[in-house]
């Protein structure tokens, strides 16, 4: 491990016993903004990953958003940067990583076999982090850790960006209780168009139950999901997409995929395949992907706004919904709920948690199955996979 900004510990070095090491002298190759840069993949949640290629431009597309974010302050020396999420994921990447070592801010590395709340919260102490980019379920992870404010001093914590999943009114009453005060502000895009969603507490309030505002920059729009036409109308749910041209995040193409590549652009938009809803003030809400979407009795379910509902309870870790063949309904939602402790894995949790649901979202929406878990399948980037726990459901057509 390199440390920079701190005494090491045995097993680690110092970024200036690094640069001793290596060669004073390279030559910097010459590149335009639109000349290929890197092939990253996505995380394989509904099938196989697929190859994006990115252009040299994606680095410096990303800086608005990432100031926006977290350089409310300025870079000042202050300022310390780190996510769970390994650096193969571009919402790490190019999210929290590589804009960090733009603006010359300290990034902490960490190498994990998988996440650990509890060595989450040393590390935060340690390294006085005071931004902190994270899935929600690691955050929801950290909530077990017993009473960590007073274990820990956690104070450094300024801002927590997170992304990648829904985060529900119980995580943003946790961070704001265990880091002093600071305010979760979420951040949405993709492997192929990142960071184009975001909050920003300095200019807006984060509203609970949206992602923010269209990212300094980027054209955001709600689109009929068939005709790639924008829906004009508030609070209309459609597919969430980017205007393309001369967007510098927007990826090249789908390596060795033409017509995959044709069919994610269309009418001069980057269709994400997810769908969502923007109100009249400009905030979007996340409905879900579009082959996520539970069509139970006609109604159209969010499998994300059930999770998130489900894991609001005290006694849940973590969850996942998937929709499930039903006679009567056609298809009914089922959750796999991974719980804080195996003694609570009760019929009378699983009853809790069905009317918890029932109160907070519509009677439709509520999980006619629950199955307890010890984990759930994850991509390397922290994504349920879906179409694995659809196997495990019997559900192979899918």
């Amino acid at each position: 491990m390199v440390t920079v900004d701190c005494d090491p510990v045995p097993t680690e070095t110092t970024w200036d016993s690094v640069q001793r090491r290596s060669p004073k002298d390279f030559e910097t190759a010459a590149t335009d903004a639109d000349d290929d840069a890197l092939l990253i993949y996505t995380s394989g949640t509904t099938g196989d990953p697929k190859g994006v290629l990115h252009a040299q431009r994606l680095l410096l597309g990303h800086l608005p958003a990432f100031a926006e974010s977290f350089l409310e302050e300025g870079t000042s020396d202050g300022t310390v940067f780190w996510t769970p999420v390994e650096w193969s994921w571009i919402g790490s990447l190019f999210s929290l990583v590589m804009p960090a070592l733009y603006y010359g801010r300290p990034v902490v590395a960490y190498d994990a076999d998988r996440f650990d709340a509890e060595s989450a919260s040393e590390l935060l102490e340690r390294y006085e982090v005071t931004d902190l980019g994270s899935p929600p379920t690691a955050l929801r992870m950290m909530m077990q850790v017993d009473a960590p404010a007073e274990r820990y001093d956690l104070k450094s914590v300024r801002r927590v960006g997170a992304g990648g999943e829904a985060v529900g009114e119980g995580v943003v009453d946790w961070a704001e209780e265990t880091f002093d005060g600071a305010a979760v502000e979420e951040l949405y895009g993709q492997t192929e168009a990142n960071l184009v969603v975001a909050d920003c507490g300095s200019l807006e309030r984060p509203r609970v139950g949206k992602m923010g505002l269209a990212a300094p920059g980027h054209e955001v729009a709600i689109v009929d999901p068939e005709t790639a036409e924008p829906i004009d109308e508030p609070g209309t749910v459609g597919e969430i997409a980017v205007r393309y041209e001369g967007n510098p995040v927007c990826f090249e193409e789908y390596w060795e995929k033409p017509d995959l590549t044709d069919r994610k652009v269309r009418n001069g938009w980057l269709l994400t395949e997810d769908l969502g809803s923007v109100d009249e003030d400009g905030f979007f809400s996340f409905e879900g992907r579009k082959d996520d979407v539970i069509i139970t009795s006609g109604y159209r379910v969010s499998p994300q706004e059930v999770e998130g509902a489900i894991a609001d309870h005290p006694a849940v870790a973590d969850a996942a919904v998937i929709g499930v063949p039903d006679d009567e309904r056609g298809t009914v939602p089922k959750a796999f709920v991974v719980t804080t402790d195996e003694d609570r894995q009760t019929p009378e949790l699983k009853e809790r948690i069905g009317d918890r649901v029932k109160d907070g979202l519509a009677p439709y929406e509520y999980p006619r199955t629950i199955e307890f878990v010890d984990e759930l399948p994850k991509t390397s980037t922290g994504k349920v996979r879906r179409q694995t726990l659809r196997e495990r459901a019997g559900i192979t057509d899918s």
